[in-house]
């Protein structure tokens, strides 16, 4: 139908093909190339922070959670999570197929469910979608001649990235080298002594009026117990005095009486003893008297106490009202602008306060002080009166009468005086009178009697005095004791003042960041309105503007007299220091910045690098002196490997014209065919276009693959045409006859090579997304070669071959006479001939096999990346040190045009490494290659794996693009076990054993038990028990350790003159860092029952031990796990090696809980070729239907199946020879092998069938169709085979990813094509042997001319 439209109609396809042609161009120029197809990852990465936190604990808190609620997220195949120290990272993989859109939602979702369980301290989730574009698409390393190291950072940060930000498709710039200015502010210890030390003077002079005054009512008491003591000594004297004086005036009245008796000679003597009995009443008055001034001394103390009391009593009120004033002029000023005229006033009265205050020698600072300590020295004195008043209720007396008390001893001592009056008279009655004996005795005994009577009373009223005495000392006592309580308390306060001032308590990293936070604070609190409802923004606080006010930023105020408010100066050195000694990094030897692109998602990524080269040029214009090298840029990747695919098409394409010529040997049927590959091409990217397929180098790959295919159909067309022209008819009817007789034939062939990708859609994974650009690039220029062969070439065959030359008639040539020969042997010796095919496709298949299976070959770059790991214990120096080394190395090369190196990885060059301690321990480098040299990456990266040899660390030479080698997706290449487990130290032990024993395997060269790094721990254990006591808990300790070992702390930012932000890191002074040999020794401070603030040392209430630790704890399906891994030695295979593996390990004596599996590129390799092999059996089989259908037979298609064993031979032993393994590329190449082979099988079936419709017999058939097809069979199979042979060579950079592929369909066609004009005969005579209808040359359709 096709064909006979356009040869009646061929101006219709004509402009057919013109709209065509112009859809097309417009198409190209509309497509942006890409090094891959779009691939949609199926894969989410979490990242979490949990800073200071131990991997279990962050296993436990943050990562064990994560997993048990995305698990049940529809889609989730695997959930994978490494817990590391300060951080979680957890990998979900999807089903593929599932819609990563509505994924992340649910991921979001559930993250915000579980985040809210989690602590403070838990930072926020980081939810990454995987996709090729959070990698970064180029690395530029910047120069600037005549620019130092700083000026050129500070040119790059200010300037240079936000240009670079605002060109068009790119996300962000990170940057790498850029020296950054930092605030430091050092915590000095030594002027928080000096401090300190003025703080201690300062609370001194507030305590030393409250002190003196207490020691001066200690010392009037001590006194006052002193005189008390001696008054009691002299009550007890004159008690003593007075009964010996009793003794001896009774002995003494007793002689007078006796004498008296005697004679009146013995009056003298009388007299005598009277005088001496009034001395004695002397005496015993004076006694009296002394008891009489005791007790007024007691009775002054008293009223001094009194007295005391009245004075603190108006002082406290005098200062309560002193400070009730103060603290209502401060609320005042407070809410008054400082510059006001009330402001001033107010200030003025708080100068008034302060003169106020000099009687008492304090400041109004101090006033709440000085109150606090006059209320307890008046607490004091009420306490002494109080227990005096209680002593003199217990004596049934009170203070009130003490006055009688005095006026009773007073009396007595009025009676003694009488009795010394009555003595006195006695005396003088003596010497007056002459009286007789018995008046003298009378008058003794009476003087006797009286005597006793006084001194006896007198006696009593000692006694009295003395208890009384003895009870007002006993009050003294007590009362000193208060007195002493309040200069304890005192001191205890003062203590406690000084503790609660001390700098060292206050002044922490912690303390400080959060008040530089706070202080370096503006932030709009809302918007307020006036009458006229005009709105205004109210804006709080103030910025830090500068360091010298960053120095005088208040932290806290004292409240102490000469200290006052602290500034930040008054604690700490603040000075501006870079990072410079921090940061590494240099291009050809010389210090430099590394810029790193990431572009946005919906860009293509030549775009963007297009974009990225166009701003380089305009800056370096704009800024002499100014330079930009490409270290790494996708862009010129995809541009030159783009290139050079598109360079593979067209030679293929003249190749297959050359070949076309050669057989056709007439110029006119080789322009018709020659013309149906570009407009083929065209067709297809039209297609490709409104499909949604890019220009990348799979689906380039499949158009040059297709060039050689695109041919077959037009071949096969045109010979016909030009046969039926030999034979004598017209133009028009061999145009029209000679497409409509092959075109089921090529409409077949071109579906069954197109039906075998078909089955692509029931494989998964990367593999789908890789090749269905592959396919469908295939299937759209195979479907335009069919539309073009049935359409065109008919067209133009009516019009160009109205003269044709005379050929030579084939059937004379020797090489058909020689293969007419060849045939009739195979077809009288079949067995032989199936048996030897049969044992060529065993051999080869088992050669190749043996050899083992790989995803993908690496392909050629255009740069060299050099990465190195040192110890997890090395330090910035060692890192340094080890990529100077590196750069030295590399920089020795001849063949690298340009040289990087810097600290860090490749996480870093993102951005994502956070501060420079994150470089530490890692080293990258990239060798840009000089263009004559790309091709030699691999030989380059041997060279420079030996010469790395000497540096210290786990180094790694790649010389393939990580965007290229497509294996990297899928391991290292190496042996992989996953060994599966709960307990920790189990897994250990039994991964390294298991690592012991991969050693013995033959073919391992290096084994990894997967423990990974370990880090040496200090465990502190907090006894809970102990930690209870003094009412501490773990996390109240762990606090108190956190803040005591953390050395640094990133507080705050301020912005400098040039508006560029500058970070202010707060670091503790050197002489407080904890050492693994003092951590014992911490403070932990603690309040007990009394509410007093008391210290600890950690090690009274923990146990410290050393340990080692795992510093990142892997799960997988929410089980730990460890990867024992093995590389291989040159040589070996990994499936041969991996079956040896599984062999050993298959009886290994694995504790209970553990069980293990086998992962890595050998389990992803064999999972992407079984399902290779499934749409390879699918494919087949969609092949002998669409042969059933066209042949209307079973056992035509069957015969035909014939050739893909053949071809699969071909495709093997192409393998064998050049040395490549069976991969997932070269697989590739069989299935396409089973629809491009079968094609020669059904053009020479078709036509066995129609010579035997026309009579011929059945040997004879078979002979003159491979006689007559063998020319067209060995043109479309030659065209297609010089249409790979460029990509079959590897020409051109990035030419080895498909190689194999090339290779196999080369191999297979040539083995095939020559056994098809064999074989194919033999199964068909072996299985055909009746006779088919015959067809009269009047079925054949005319046309009118």
């Amino acid at each position: 139908m096709l064909s006979k439209f356009s040869v009646k109609k061929p101006m219709t396809v004509f402009v057919s093909i013109v709209i065509i042609i112009v859809l097309g161009i417009v198409s190209f120029l509309k497509m942006t190339p890409d090094l891959m197809p779009n691939m949609d990852f199926p894969y989410a990465m979490i990242m979490t922070t949990y800073g200071g936190q131990l991997p279990e604990i962050v296993e436990a808190t943050v990562s064990k959670p994560l997993e048990q609620s995305i698990s049940t997220i529809d889609g989730v195949k695997e959930v994978t999570s490494n817990s590391a120290e300060n951080y979680s990272v957890l990998i979900i993989e999807f089903e593929d197929g599932t819609n990563m859109d509505t994924a992340t939602v649910d991921l979001r979702s559930s993250l915000d469910t579980i985040s809210d369980s989690w602590p403070d301290e838990v930072g926020t989730p980081y939810l990454i979608k995987a996709n090729p574009s959070i990698l970064p698409v180029a690395m530029t390393a910047v120069e600037y001649e005549g620019k130092e190291r700083n000026e050129l950072s500070e040119y790059v940060s200010n300037e240079l990235i936000n240009k670079l930000e605002g060109i068009d498709g790119v996300a962000s710039v990170s940057d790498k080298g850029v020296v950054v200015e930092k605030e430091n502010i050092v915590v000095s210890q030594k002027k928080i002594d000096a401090l300190n030390i003025k703080i201690s003077a300062a609370l001194d002079d507030q305590f030393s009026d409250a002190e003196e005054k207490l020691d001066s009512a200690k010392k009037e008491i001590d006194e006052n117990i002193n005189k008390a003591e001696s008054g009691n000594q002299t009550i007890s004297s004159s008690i003593e005095q007075i009964n010996a004086q009793q003794e001896s005036a009774a002995s003494q009245l007793a002689q007078a009486q006796k004498n008296a008796e005697s004679g009146k000679t013995q009056l003298l003597s009388a007299k005598m003893q009277l005088l001496d009995q009034k001395s004695s009443l002397t005496q015993t008055k004076q006694t009296l008297e002394t008891a009489y001034q005791a007790l007024l001394s007691i009775k002054s103390s008293y009223e001094q106490l009194l007295a005391q009391k009245q004075q603190l009593t108006d002082t406290l009120n005098t200062l309560n009202q002193i400070n009730d004033n103060y603290v209502n002029i401060v609320k005042q000023m407070a809410s008054l602008d400082k510059e006001s005229e009330e402001y001033k006033q107010l200030e003025k009265q708080l100068e008034e306060i302060d003169e106020q205050l000099k009687p008492y020698n304090i400041r109004k600072e101090g006033l709440a002080l000085a109150i606090e300590s006059t209320n307890a020295a008046l607490s004091t004195v009420d306490s002494s009166l109080e227990k005096i008043n209680k002593t003199l209720a217990e004596l049934g007396t009170d203070a009130s009468n003490l006055d009688s008390s005095l006026k009773e001893l007073t009396d007595k001592i009025a009676v003694i005086n009488g009795g010394i009056a009555q003595l006195d008279t006695a005396i003088s009655g003596l010497d007056d009178k002459s009286v007789s004996v018995d008046s003298a005795l009378a008058t003794i005994s009476k003087q006797q009697s009286s005597a006793d009577f006084k001194m006896s009373s007198a006696l009593s009223t000692l006694i009295s005095k003395q208890s009384e005495v003895q009870s007002a000392a006993t009050q003294l006592d007590s009362a000193k004791n208060e007195v002493q309580g309040s200069i304890d308390t005192l001191k205890e306060q003062k203590d406690k003042a000084k503790n609660k001032a001390d700098m060292n308590n206050t002044v922490t990293l912690e303390n400080v960041s959060n008040i530089l936070t706070a202080q370096n604070f503006s932030m709009p609190a809302g918007y307020i309105t006036d009458d006229e409802n005009n709105k205004y923004m109210v804006r709080v606080g103030d910025k830090v503007d500068n360091e010298e006010e960053l120095k005088s930023l208040a932290l806290f105020d004292t409240k102490i007299d000469g200290i006052g408010v602290i500034t930040l100066d008054d604690v700490a050195d603040v000075f501006l220091k870079d990072n410079s000694d921090e940061i590494y990094a240099k291009i050809n030897g010389n210090e430099g910045v590394l810029l790193s692109f990431s572009k946005q998602s919906d860009i293509a990524t030549s775009t963007v690098c297009e974009n990225i080269n166009t701003a380089f040029e305009e800056l370096s214009k704009e800024n002499t002196g100014l330079k930009f090298t490409n270290l790494y840029s996708q862009g010129d990747y995809i541009s030159i490997v783009i290139d050079s695919v598109l360079q593979n098409l067209i030679l293929g394409a003249i190749l297959a014209i050359i070949i076309l010529f050669l057989f056709l040997r007439d110029i006119k049927p080789t322009i018709i065919v020659a013309c149906s590959i570009p407009i083929s091409v065209i067709f297809a990217i039209v297609l490709m276009y409104f499909s949604g397929v890019t220009l990348n180098m799979i689906s380039l790959s499949g158009l040059a693959i297709g060039v050689g295919m695109l041919v077959d159909n037009s071949v096969v067309v045109i010979e016909n045409i030009y046969r039926l022209r030999g034979l004598g008819y017209s133009p028009i009817q061999a145009s029209l006859n000679g497409a409509k007789q092959v075109a089921g034939a090529i409409a077949s062939s071109t579906l069954t090579t197109i039906c075998v990708f078909l089955p692509i859609v029931f494989v998964e994974g990367i593999t789908r997304q890789l090749f269905v650009d592959m396919a469908l690039t295939i299937a759209y220029s195979l479907l335009a070669s069919l539309i073009i062969a049935l359409t065109l070439v008919p067209a133009m065959g009516q019009r160009m071959l109205r003269k044709i030359k005379q050929q030579k008639n084939p059937e004379n040539s020797k090489i058909i006479k020689c293969y007419e020969k060849s045939l009739r042997f195979v077809l009288r010796h079949k067995v032989f001939a199936i048996l030897t095919v049969i044992l060529l496709l065993a051999a080869s298949m088992f050669g190749s096999i043996a050899k083992g299976f790989s995803f993908m070959p690496n392909m050629s770059s255009t740069e060299v990346e050099v990465s190195a790991k040192l110890d997890d214990n090395a330090t910035l120096e060692e890192t340094i040190d080890t990529a100077e080394q590196i750069n030295n190395i590399l920089n020795g090369y001849d063949e690298f045009e340009i040289v990087g190196v810097m600290t860090g990885n490749n996480t870093s060059l993102m951005g994502m490494s956070g501060t420079s301690s994150a470089d530490t321990g890692s080293v990258t480098a990239y060798g840009v290659l000089k263009e004559e040299y790309t091709k030699k990456s691999s030989e380059i990266c041997d060279r420079l794996n030996d010469d790395l040899k000497k540096i210290k660390g786990e180094i790694s030479v790649s010389g393939s693009s990580s965007t290229s080698s497509m294996s990297t997706l899928l391991g290292d290449g190496s042996i992989e076990i996953t060994l599966y487990g709960d307990d920790i130290e189990t897994l250990k032990k039994t991964a390294e054993d298991m690592a012991k024993q991969l050693e013995t395997v033959d073919g391992i060269l290096e084994t990894d038990s997967g423990v990974g790094a370990t880090s040496p721990e200090i465990k502190v254990s907090v006894d809970k028990e102990k930690a209870a006591e003094k009412g501490l808990t773990v996390a109240q300790v762990y606090q108190q350790i956190a803040s005591a070992v953390a050395s640094k702390k990133t507080s705050t930012t301020l912005t400098n003159d040039e508006g560029n932000s500058i970070d202010v890191v707060i670091v503790k002074d050197e002489s407080k860092s904890v050492t693994p040999d003092t951590i014992g020794s911490i403070d932990i401070n603690y309040t007990d029952l009394e509410e007093n603030e008391k210290t600890t040392s950690l090690s009274s209430i923990a146990d410290i031990s050393k340990s080692e630790t795992i510093d990142v704890i892997k799960r997988q399906d929410q089980k730990r796990y460890l990867s024992i891994t093995g590389t291989l030695k040159n040589g070996y295979t990994l499936t041969d090696v991996s079956n040896k593996v599984e062999k050993l390990f298959k009886d290994y004596d694995l504790p209970k809980s553990c069980s293990i599996e086998y992962a890595g590129s050998n389990k992803a390799t064999m999972e992407a070729m079984s399902q290779l092999v499934l749409m390879l059996l699918l494919g087949i089989v969609l092949i002998y239907l669409i042969m059933v259908a066209q042949f209307q037979s079973l056992k035509s298609p069957f015969i035909i199946m014939f050739t893909i064993p053949l071809a699969f031979t071909g495709g093997f032993l192409g393998l064998l020879i050049t040395g490549f393994d069976v991969s997932v590329v070269s697989l590739v190449g069989f299935v396409m092998l089973c629809g491009i082979i079968v094609n020669n099988g059904i053009v020479l079936v078709d036509y066995i069938n129609r010579l035997r419709r026309g009579g011929k017999e059945r040997v004879e058939a078979i002979v003159e169709a491979g006689k007559t097809r063998m020319r067209p069979i060995l043109i479309t199979a030659l065209t297609t085979i010089l249409g790979l042979s460029v990509m079959a060579v590897g020409l051109g950079t990035g030419a080895e990813m498909m190689q194999p592929l090339a290779i196999v369909c080369i191999g297979g066609l040539i083995y095939a094509t020559f056994m098809t004009l064999y074989i194919i005969p033999v199964i068909y005579d072996a299985f055909n042997k009746k006779e088919l209808r015959k067809i009269a040359d009047s079925e054949l359709e005319t046309i009118d001319e």
